[in-house]
Formats: C-alpha cells, structure tokens, sequence
C-alpha cells in the first residue's frame, strides 16, 4: 500500500512537478518539499517493510528501520526514528570511538564540543554516503547543523531550567507540537539539497513566479 500506491501519488507532487518547463507560483514549492518528504518515506519506509515481511515469512527476524519519524520532536530523536540501521551502524563505527578519542585528546572539560565535532563528522559521512555530489555532502552538512544545534540547546535548556524544569519543558504539549512542527518542516527543507542537484535548484528557482 505505502511503496505501490501513497508513495506513487506523493510523487506526482514533489520536484518533478516544478521541472516542468513552465512557471509556478510560490506556494508549490513548500508542495514540492513536503509531498517529497512524504513520497521518500512512504517508498522508503514501503520497500522496507515488503523486506521485512518476505524475511518472516521463511523464518528471518528483521529489525525495524523506521519508528514513527513524524512524531520527533528534534533533529537528534528523528535520528533514533529515521533509517535507524543507518544511525545505529555510524554510532557504532564512528560516533562512539571518535567521540572517545577526542574526549581522551582534549580532555573532560571540552567533551560536549568533542561530541559537537563528532556530530559533525558522522553527518557529513552520512550525507556522502548517501551519493556523489557536493549536494549530499551539503545535505550531511544540514543534518549536522540541526543535531549540533539540539545538543547545545539541550546543554543550556538543562542549565537553565535545573532537572525539574527541563523534565517540566520537556513534558509541556504546546512546547511539543511546536518542536514536532519545526522538526519536520527542517527535515523537509534540508530534503531540498538531498533531492536536487545545484543545477537542478537553480532551474526550480528560475521558474518560481
């Protein structure tokens, strides 16, 4: 249902419907990034679970690789949600002992920036593992600005508010659909630089009136 059908008629309205050599008005572009968001996730999240299926029926356990993504409420839990074999494999292989490296370099007073800096790195591997481009490397690049940004957020909430008041922020719903709502549409944008080459955005723009 979701990779033979939804994802099919998301498509319809994600970036191919503005590289169609006609003018558009604005408002199809945030169409365009939202039904894109949408088509990969229905395709991706789709193909995946046709895997997962086909592997239990003849006897092989499969682990999830999406968890609701849509109900994350920042960059760094969408992550946790988001091609979760992805994330687990780099927080493994690469997060873990370089993050400990720079610990253990720089010592204990600057680990939150060693952890900033891993972040850094992990997401910018991530991004051009995703294809050759300088436009997968600057989607990594986003990615990596919108975790850095929660875990130095994060830093200060707790510093500010004490536990109490973090749990309390933390627990608030107003504050957490807020959180959701960025969440998505900052993930939604930075799938313009995942979905399109430069030149390709340089087209979409040209036809924007």
């Amino acid at each position: 249902m979701k990779y033979l059908l939804l994802a099919v008629l998301c498509h319809q309205l994600d970036y191919g419907l503005l590289l169609d050599n006609h003018y558009h008005p604005y408002v199809d572009l945030p169409i365009a990034v939202i039904f894109y968001y949408l088509y990969l996730y229905l395709n991706f999240s789709g193909f995946c679970d046709m895997a997962i299926g086909a592997a239990g029926l003849i006897g092989i356990p499969v682990v999830e690789n999406f968890n609701n993504p849509f109900a994350a409420r920042n960059m760094r839990e969408f992550w946790n949600r988001w091609h979760i074999t992805l994330s687990q494999w780099m927080r493994d292989v690469v997060f873990a002992p370089l993050s400990k490296f720079l610990v253990r370099r720089f010592g204990p007073a600057y680990a939150n920036h060693a952890i900033a800096l891993t972040i850094f790195v992990v997401f910018l591997l991530i991004g051009i593992w995703h294809g050759v481009g300088w436009n997968y490397a600057a989607f990594g690049v986003a990615q990596a600005i919108g975790v850095v940004t929660v875990h130095y957020y994060t830093l200060f909430l707790k510093k500010k508010l004490g536990r109490d008041g973090f749990k309390a922020y933390n627990e608030n719903p107003w504050i957490k659909a807020v959180a959701i709502t960025i969440t998505f549409c900052y993930y939604a944008a930075t799938l313009f630089l995942f979905a399109n080459t430069f030149a390709q955005m340089k087209e979409i723009f040209a036809c924007l009136r």
